[in-house]
């Protein structure tokens, strides 16, 4: 085959390739074509899944730009596509999730997926929504980054369903822990705290308190976060001004800048939040409506603060709380009332069995009990000024006991206890200065409420009882009505004692100025025991009258203070009226009217008459109670035999008289020592003559002896009578004691008496009479010797110096055989002595030079079995005591 024809076979067999290719290319086509439209199908069906699937889905470049999203994701935030594609998913996010966005998209490129990722997204009409997202990384042929395939799903409700079912496990939580709690405790105060800080913890919040009504006033009782400047303002609050805001039950939210609502005084606190609770029981008994007991008052700086489930928590669980309160506020009235009547009770028993002023004063202080208010407890009584008190005694609400003047009533405090004798009641001390407290320990306290009952006796005011409060109170008017009892028990208890004390100085007095008078000694003895018997402190009882049903009763105690069986008595007002002497029966009507319809008070003194004719004089005080309308329903009191008392009056004039005597006898003093002077010269003049007589001599001797004698108990007499008056220097009191030791020695050691000392060194120099101070150690060391005379043991004097705060101290003890203590204090008593020979002048003349000093001297048991004598003399110059 030639050439030519090898390329026709040639061409034609590659003719036939060609015509086979194209067949091939033929078939490609129309199975690229088939696929092609099988994959346009595919495309339209996964097209049609992707823009109806339920699900959002949303794809995203390598910079975090929207490059697809089906129509579910639009519907689901109500954009349009156009609104969406080639922003950012940022965008579309909270602020706060912006803030974590780039760092989570590192993450999902870095990982290649995402499950589970939650955004809280911005609707196009603002409302936030939140998602949880799971999705892949596509990557291209190469391995880079293409796109990202992510599905979305609201968990809105999911979230807030699951935040529900939180919240209701916390009320449960909160209401288990709350109510178990306060039914550990009957305490009222202990349940109001336990509730205001659960409460507080649930909410969260930086400002709470319990508001309860008592007695028509709303008071502001437990509380938390709050200033003294907000609790001023919300302290409290009268029932019928009560604001609304506090009062009924809801929330209310203002701005800081914004007018009305929360009130400025809590919007000067940052306050932009608050709800009250309202607390009240069901209604019972004939009451058709909720008792309301007070609110909750919750408050907070945030104006966002507060959900709708805890107010609705709060409210479902008020009523059991309200519950829990009224059963503790029951149960302390309960437990308040009987305390109340046991108090009573124990200080009324204990303070008539004391004698001493003092010692009643402690008794009430220590008495009165913390559960009626009484943090802090103190008794002013009236000083020589007119109306003006003296803080004598006060406890502190640690139990210190000062003696003191702690704190200054302003006059028109005192004018409400003086001249209206009405109780006085402080709810605010720093907001209320009429009582200004000035020392450390009382500012240290913080006391906060006060209440002053005035002490009346005998319609004047002799002192004040003080009650005060380191939280804020309003006092209950049952507890009000005990401090007034209280008061008039003390009052009375005061009185007496310081009736006593006054009949006990007289007679102290009249005891002193005529011990010496020979010729009156009997009848000086005689006045002494009536006057013992005088000045027993007057017996009393108590009475009480049912008004209503006109039956009195009186207490066992009166049938034994006046020795009567009144078995005439019928226990009615009438019968009793029998018993008052027939010219006092109009006064004692009139007082009894005069109580029952006017002021309330019984106080009255008038006789009665016994069965067997004997006529006494008593003394009644009592007290009306009233009902609710005003209406007197009874009175209480008590009756006092004053029969003594009044026969103590009659014969402080005979006193009177006796002290005239004392003074006689002084005048008779110097007029005997006159001619005792003339006759000491005849007897010197007669001895001169008589030389030789020796039997004359002596007698003359014996005889101006006893002149002597005479002379030196006038001369004590008049010392005594015409005290000197102490030149004041400053003084080393060692050297005065050791000038007068040396000036003893000779006659201790003579005596076989061992004389010690202990002068402490560098003790302050004082103010004295050195002279005098000498004649008064002089004067112990004298008695000292005196009474060791005849005792078998070994004779001692000790003598010592020191310093005891603002005083320097003087000892004089001795071995001797010591004062008995019933006689301690008598033997400062002018013309007082047991010594054969005493005057009895001494001691009296030292206690007057030591009070002059403005000093004391006292006497105990010495460590050397004798008696030591105590000489304290300040160290600041003070002015004397005479």
């Amino acid at each position: 085959m030639n050439h030519k024809e090898k390329s026709r076979e040639q061409l034609i067999k590659e003719l036939a390739e060609l015509h086979k290719k194209i067949a091939l290319v033929e078939a490609s086509e129309k199975e690229l074509e088939r696929k092609n439209t099988e994959l346009s199908e595919r495309e339209e069906r996964y097209r049609l899944l992707f823009e109806n699937t339920p699900s959002g889905y949303q794809s995203m470049n390598e910079h975090g730009q929207i490059i697809e999203a089906n129509t579910a994701w639009l519907n689901l935030l109500g954009y349009s596509k156009s609104e969406v594609i080639g922003r950012r998913f940022a965008d579309f996010i909270t602020k706060e999730y912006q803030e974590s966005f780039e760092d989570i998209f590192l993450g999902f490129k870095k990982a290649g997926e995402i499950h589970d990722q939650e955004f809280e997204m911005i609707r196009k009409d603002g409302a936030h929504v939140r998602f949880s997202f799971n999705g892949k990384i596509h990557l291209d042929a190469s391995g880079k980054f293409k796109q990202t395939h992510c599905f979305l799903h609201d968990v809105t409700e999911l979230k807030r369903t699951r935040k529900v079912m939180d919240f209701q496990k916390a009320e449960q939580m909160f209401r288990e822990r709350i109510l178990s709690k306060i039914l550990n405790t009957f305490d009222l105060d202990e349940r109001l705290e336990t509730i205001l800080d659960e409460v507080t913890a649930f909410v969260n919040v930086e400002f709470s308190g319990i508001f309860l009504e008592k007695q028509e006033i709303v008071i502001l009782h437990t509380y938390r976060g709050l200033s003294p400047r907000l609790r001023s303002h919300l302290l409290y609050f009268p029932v019928s001004k009560v604001p609304d805001w506090l009062r009924k039950s809801g929330i209310l939210r203002t701005k800081l800048d914004q007018e009305d609502g929360i009130p400025d005084f809590l919007k000067k606190e940052g306050i932009q939040s608050m709800i009250s609770i309202t607390l009240s029981i069901p209604a019972s008994g004939d009451n058709p409506a909720d008792e309301w007991l007070g609110n909750i008052l919750l408050a907070d700086r945030s104006y966002d603060a507060f959900t709708k489930m805890e107010i609705e928590a709060l409210q479902r669980i008020s009523s059991q709380v309200a519950l829990a309160i009224d059963h503790s506020r029951i149960y302390r009235q309960a437990t308040q009332r009987l305390i109340r009547l046991e108090t009573l009770h124990e200080i009324d028993r204990a303070i008539i069995q004391q004698l001493n002023l003092k010692d009643i004063l402690h008794v009430v202080l220590d008495r009165v009990p913390k559960e009626l208010g009484a943090d802090a407890v103190a008794i002013s009584l009236m000083d020589g000024e007119p109306g003006r008190p003296e803080v004598f005694i006060m406890r502190l609400p640690n139990g210190t006991m000062i003696e003191k003047k702690a704190f200054i009533l302003t006059e028109s405090l005192l004018h409400w206890f003086v001249e209206r004798k009405e109780t006085v009641i402080i709810y605010d001390l720093a907001e209320d200065p009429r009582l200004q407290m000035h020392h450390e320990e009382i500012r240290s306290q913080r006391l906060s409420s006060y209440l002053g009952v005035p002490l009346v006796a005998k319609e004047k005011t002799i002192g004040i009882l003080h009650i005060l409060t380191r939280e804020p109170m309003m006092f209950q008017e049952e507890n009000v009505n005990f401090f007034r009892t209280l008061a008039g028990q003390v009052a009375i208890a005061i009185e007496n004692v310081r009736l006593y004390g006054e009949e006990r100085h007289h007679a102290k007095e009249l005891e002193k100025k005529v011990t010496d008078l020979k010729d009156m000694a009997i009848t000086l003895e005689k006045s002494r025991e009536r006057l013992i018997e005088a000045h027993r402190i007057a017996r009393m009882g108590n009475w009480n009258w049912d008004i209503l049903e006109n039956r009195m009763q009186i207490s066992e105690d009166i049938f034994d203070h006046f020795d009567e069986k009144f078995e005439n008595f019928d226990g009615t007002y009438e019968g009793a009226l029998n018993y008052v002497h027939p010219e006092d029966r109009k006064l004692v009507e009139m007082s009894f009217n005069e109580a029952l319809y006017d002021n309330g008070i019984l106080d009255v003194q008038h006789r009665i008459v016994l069965a067997d004719g004997r006529e006494m004089t008593v003394h009644q005080r009592a007290r009306v109670l009233l009902d609710d309308t005003g209406k007197p329903i009874k009175m209480n009191g008590t009756v006092q035999d004053i029969t003594k008392s009044k026969e103590l009056e009659r014969l402080a004039i005979q006193q009177e008289k006796m002290i005239s005597l004392g003074r006689v006898a002084s005048g008779i003093a110097h007029k005997i020592r006159n001619p005792l002077s003339g006759i000491n010269i005849i007897l010197d003049a007669v001895k001169e003559n008589l030389k030789e007589v020796e039997e004359v001599e002596e007698l003359i001797d014996e005889a101006k002896a006893a002149t002597g004698k005479i002379s030196a108990v006038i001369k004590k007499v008049l010392d005594f009578a015409r005290p000197v008056t102490p030149r004041m220097n400053l003084i080393d009191i060692n050297e005065t004691i050791r000038v007068a030791l040396s000036s003893s020695e000779a006659d201790l050691q003579q005596s076989g008496i061992v004389l010690e000392s202990d002068l402490e060194s560098d003790l302050p120099e004082i103010y004295a009479d050195r002279q005098l101070l000498e004649q008064v150690v002089l004067n112990l060391i004298s008695n000292a010797t005196e009474a060791m005379e005849e005792i078998p043991v070994e004779k001692k004097i000790f003598i010592a110096s020191c310093k005891e705060r603002t005083h320097v101290v003087i000892k004089v003890c001795d071995s001797g055989h010591g004062i008995y203590p019933d006689e301690r204090e008598r033997v400062f008593e002018p013309f007082y002595t047991k010594k054969r020979g005493g005057s009895g002048i001494g001691l009296s003349i030292c206690r007057r030079i030591i009070q002059d000093h403005a000093g004391t001297i006292s006497i105990n048991d010495s460590d050397l079995g004798g008696a030591e004598f105590t000489i304290r003399i300040p160290i600041e110059r003070r002015t004397f005591n005479r």
